[in-house]
């Protein structure tokens, strides 16, 4: 979701139109974004921001506020972090480690962790590097970064807290007893922690110093959720009157228990027939079905009479005291049976699965009353890739081409001028594309190592990620093999066009010295043959011709160097981190 954000707050996005940025959506829920409605909205945001100039302080922002994904956190967090600052991403990498070697799947990571030696402290390590990074670190990024980093240091930090209550989520789920409500509580809470973080942090990336604390206070906040978690919990059967019992608690209830009478309101959709697009059962496909119409004496059947009786199609209804009489009031604070279906459906055992006794009064402020609703058309992924190709772009693809490769030819350049420790970089004479690299090591179980491998750029780049292989044995990686990290080919839905060459080789020198056997392309031989492999690399590495004419000579030149052109370029220090070019404001990724 950051990157749909990225894409509209931005005047030169990193996308050509929102369904490329929605492209990059996979799993549990992505029906929920890909679909006819959800891109009108989005289009209107983008339009609605250009009207503002893109002006930080005027626009609208769209985030994630959910807690279920620890892996691709823990990813984002990584290269995010690594970005601004690699020690600090080298220090987590070796406090996480723990979440290594599960497949990318917490599920597993639950069942396997969950009651094993020393899993009782990860709850209190996890917290330790949360508090430690707000109070240690923020405020020194703050400090230390320009203006257009203050929204990557909230993105870090967001990225953190759901670690924290990703893994306490899945942690309470494989311990929590039949009937418990500990597990929804702890994603609600983060829920509304994450809105809190919003209202609280996002100040420092719309207001200047001067108007900080306003900017705080004068901050909205809308959130679409369900009405599972929209609703105040506390008007329903599932809900107790405080926080005290472990009943089920919910955003709605956390929000208003906070908020003084008056700052929020809460928005309600319910429906009596219809159809509904929902997840098909053991994967992420969808299928959509019919609704059943909604039982007698529930709260949808009450205004399906009322649709009946005026005659109209839908409603809103108010539901504050004063805008109703007093007769139609009580009957909607009485406790009805109230439908609600959320990402499944199961209309067999509907009565159970769906319904439960509520009051509308109290749960919401207003309701949107719809008598007969039709499903969300999800789009297919021929119809995604089409709309991604033509939906709101002004590049034709061989323009688009040409600024990739023109800022390839920025990112060769700059690293010639300022190498990477331990990293070389050598593109092909005859194929920019092909990036051959070195990876050289000092100490550990790859001292005296040289690795020659190949990020084999598509020509969509930076839109899409490398492809990444190894020629030299290291023990670590099979050789030939494309390697399955979160910045390569393997995880487009992960990728950022605004990383670069320098991101992904910093990030592949840090995985290889990680243990993750479980990961394509990966392998797990013991320390004395990587020590072994190690000695033998440079050796290994003369055999191979390609190799000895990329690296053999430190005094090589490039006839793309010497261009002057580029060159003068380079040398003013004001560098775009998108389009790598200089003038403008320097916002992340780019607003040239």
């Amino acid at each position: 979701i950051f990157n749909i954000n990225v894409h509209l707050t931005k005047a030169r996005s990193p996308y050509p139109s929102v369904a490329a940025a929605l492209a990059q959506i996979q799993g549990h829920g992505k029906h929920m974004w890909q679909n006819h409605q959800t891109i009108d909205l989005l289009e209107w945001i983008k339009k609605f921001n250009a009207s503002q100039e893109y002006r930080p302080d005027s626009i609208v922002y769209v985030f994630g506020i959910d807690c279920q994904q620890i892996y691709r956190s823990l990813n984002v967090l990584y290269v995010t972090l690594a970005d601004v600052d690699f020690s600090l991403c080298s220090e987590l990498k070796a406090k996480l480690s723990f979440f290594n070697g599960h497949s990318e799947d917490e599920h597993a990571y639950a069942r396997k962790t969950v009651g094993g030696i020393g899993s009782e402290n990860i709850p209190e390590i996890l917290q330790t590097i949360l508090s430690e990074f707000q109070w240690k670190h923020f405020d020194r990024l703050k400090a230390a970064l320009p203006k257009e980093k203050m929204l990557d240091i909230l993105n870090i930090e967001q990225n953190i807290e759901v670690l924290v209550n990703a893994e306490e989520y899945y942690r309470k789920m494989v311990l929590e007893p039949a009937g418990s409500n500990v597990s929804w509580n702890t994603r609600d809470q983060h829920m509304a922690l994450t809105v809190s973080r919003i209202r609280e942090r996002l100040h420092l990336v719309t207001s200047s110093g001067d108007d900080a604390e306003e900017g705080a206070a004068t901050t909205k906040v809308v959130v679409w959720a369900h009405n599972s978690h929209i609703g105040n919990s506390a008007a329903t059967a599932r809900g107790g009157s405080d926080f005290v019992r472990n009943e089920n608690w919910n955003l709605g209830q956390m929000v208003r228990s906070v908020c003084d009478t008056g700052r929020c309101f809460a928005l309600g959709l319910s429906t009596y027939q219809g159809t509904v697009t929902a997840l098909a059962n053991g994967d992420d496909s969808t299928k959509q079905y019919t609704l059943n119409a909604a039982v007698e004496d529930s709260s949808e059947h009450l205004c399906h009479r009322v649709c009946e009786s005026l005659p109209c199609d839908a409603f809103v209804l108010p539901l504050a005291a004063d805008e109703m009489s007093g007769q139609l009031c009580e009957a909607l604070s009485s406790r009805l049976l109230h439908r609600y279906v959320g990402v499944h459906y199961r209309p067999n055992t509907e009565m159970q699965s769906h319904y439960s006794e509520a009051s509308l009064v109290g749960q919401y402020d207003a309701v949107t009353f719809i008598d007969k609703t039709s499903a969300l058309r999800v789009l297919k992924p021929e119809e995604l890739q089409t709309a991604a190709g033509t939906q709101g772009s002004s590049k034709q693809p061989s323009e688009a081409n040409k600024y990739g490769a023109r800022r390839l030819m920025q990112e060769y350049i700059r690293l010639r001028k300022h190498p990477i420790s331990h990293i070389q970089v050598e593109p092909e004479e005859e194929n920019l594309y092909k990036c051959h690299f070195l990876l050289t090591f000092d100490s550990g179980a790859y001292a005296g190592g040289e690795y020659h491998g190949l990020l084999d750029l598509p020509k969509e780049y930076p839109m899409a990620p490398p492809r990444l292989s190894f020629f030299t044995p290291s023990g670590r990686f099979e050789t030939g093999e494309r390697i399955c990290v979160s910045f390569s080919d393997y995880h487009p839905e992960l990728w950022n066009p605004s990383w670069g060459i320098e991101s992904v080789l910093v990030g592949l020198q840090s995985f290889m010295q990680e243990e993750c056997p479980e990961a394509l392309g990966s392998m797990m031989a013991s320390p004395k043959t990587r020590l072994k492999l190690a000695a033998e690399s440079h050796a290994f590495n003369s055999k191979d011709e390609l190799f000895v004419q990329l690296f053999g000579s430190d005094t090589k030149k490039r006839a793309w160097e010497d261009n002057a052109e580029e060159k003068k370029e380079e040398a003013d220090s004001r560098i775009c981190r998108y389009c790598r070019t200089p003038g403008g404001d320097l916002v992340s990724p780019c607003n040239c």
